[in-house]
């Protein structure tokens, strides 16, 4: 897997291979993330997070990699006492299993920024195949959230999110009708946006305006990204 992007990826023959004719059609299945794609791991702990999943056979090379600088890290994986006064070991897996294992994001993620940075509840160490499950689904997660190669240039495509205003017209058969219309500060332009919310007072409606500066037919796609489950939705 030679590149990666949001609507194609290039393959490329490994060098010293004997090379074969590509069927058509031809499909392939991304069983890896390229180097420079994949998820940055930083655990305190490292000694306990490698034998942990070594044990299991439960590697991640194929898409995610451990660093040695929290500052480099995209996910902060951390291995904490439960606190019981009974603490005992798993004879087969030899790991503390009152143990738990947390998972954060970076600080510097735009999640974080926006958002919560724990990625669900803490769970006992001794559950590799879980961690691995969820190392898999960060890195699926973290990928397409920062994928963003959209070939336009930041100055043709814009977006503003305005509140509604409803106004009351006249249509053509001289019915009177309501309108609405954007009006008011971008809220994008804060950093990070923000909606005050005051009890017992409506917020909304709000509009997210696309404006397009080139000379191609867009047509937007909305997809919600939930840090604190890793979930895609449209």
């Amino acid at each position: 897997m030679k590149e990666v992007s949001e609507s194609k990826s290039i393959l490329s023959f490994i060098e010293g291979q004997p090379k074969f004719v590509v069927p058509d059609p031809f499909y392939a299945v991304q069983r890896c993330l390229p180097e420079d794609k994949k998820l940055r791991i930083y655990c305190s702990d490292e000694a306990t997070f490698k034998e942990t999943l070594l044990r299991h056979q439960c590697g991640f090379g194929h898409f995610a990699t451990l660093v040695n600088v929290r500052g480099d890290a995209d996910l902060l994986v951390s291995i904490s006492d439960r606190g019981s006064i009974n603490s005992r070991n798993c004879k087969e897996c030899g790991v503390d299993i009152n143990k738990e294992i947390f998972f954060d994001w970076a600080d510097d993620n735009i999640i974080t920024r926006l958002s919560r940075s724990r990625i669900g509840n803490p769970f006992s160490i001794d559950n590799p195949k879980k961690i691995k499950q969820i190392l898999q689904a960060a890195a699926k997660f973290h990928h397409y959230l920062y994928i963003g190669e959209s070939g336009h240039e930041n100055d043709e495509i814009e977006m503003a999110f305005r509140r509604l205003s409803t106004h009351e017209r006249v249509n053509i058969g001289g019915f009177p009708i309501k309108s609405r219309s954007p009006e008011g500060k971008n809220i994008l332009e804060d950093e990070p946006p923000s909606i005050q919310l005051e009890e017992g007072k409506q917020v909304g409606p709000f509009g997210l305006t696309i404006f397009n500066y080139t000379d191609k037919d867009l047509f937007p796609q909305v997809f919600w990204f939930e840090g604190s489950n890793l979930s895609i939705s449209k």
